[in-house]
């Protein structure tokens, strides 16, 4: 926060006072930041990457990168709901898979989990490592 202040033109002064101050009144909290960023997250469906990389962005410390991800619940589910959407119950084409896949790995997803989800939605999928 200090940092973006000084970058928004305050002076340094008064930027670490207004932090220390916001911290004194327990408003400044990395951790249950780093947390409700992690359920604000995963309530949009994305992967353990893609959260990293909010964490990230929003110069949450690394040290409480961990516990907040640790809070995330198995994305089984958030990929099953995006196959269930993205097929709507039909048997997909290879070009429809290749696409899901790409889809949920720019969500944040592995590959492992997706390839996972995708065996669940239809055991019958040919899965070539080599065309996805």
């Amino acid at each position: 926060l200090q940092r973006r202040l000084v970058e928004k033109g305050e002076r340094v002064e008064d930027a670490q006072e207004a932090v220390a101050w916001l911290s004194e009144l327990k408003l400044l909290d990395d951790a249950k930041t780093a947390e409700q960023l992690v359920r604000s997250a995963v309530a949009k469906g994305y992967g353990r990457s893609r959260i990293r990389q909010i964490l990230y962005e929003k110069s949450i410390p690394q040290a409480y990168w961990e516990d907040a991800l640790s809070l995330m619940p198995e994305m089984d589910e958030a990929i099953d709901r995006f196959l269930e959407r993205r097929f709507r119950g039909n048997a997909p084409e290879e070009k429809e898979v290749k696409r899901a896949v790409d889809a949920l790995l720019r969500r944040g997803h592995s590959y492992s989990d997706i390839r996972a989800g995708l065996q669940r939605y239809d055991e019958s999928l040919e899965l070539d490592d080599a065309e996805l």
